[in-house]
């Protein structure tokens, strides 16, 4: 269930929504509107349920980079042609460069 606090402080009202989950983190945003916290709350309710919810709070701050470099690393050295792969990561690191995050790019497609 989400619990929803009312927050006044020198910029307004704020609501703040919380949501926790047995073996989850919990989820948390602010809304300047109770009833956007509220359709908030149930819409990410209802997404948890279903287990529709997808949680980018680490692919945020992930580069892709260094996810090329793991998948690298631990699963293409797995494969048949681990040569071949592990030179398509090595390519696409040199190609997209550091700075890409995984969120970004999660949110287009």
């Amino acid at each position: 269930m989400a619990s929803i606090r009312k927050r006044v402080g020198s910029s307004g009202t704020t609501y703040h929504v919380q949501i926790r989950r047995k073996g989850l983190k919990p989820l948390t945003k602010s809304f300047s509107n109770r009833s956007l916290a509220q359709q908030w709350a149930r819409q990410t309710e209802s997404a948890l349920e279903r287990s529709e919810f997808l949680d980018l709070t680490e692919a945020k701050t992930t580069a892709l980079s260094k996810v090329l470099e793991r998948y690298s690393a631990e699963v293409a050295i797995n494969l048949k042609g681990w040569s071949q792969e592990q030179s398509r990561c090595k390519g696409l690191r040199e190609r997209l460069g550091l700075g890409w995050q995984c969120a970004a790019q999660a949110t287009t497609l």
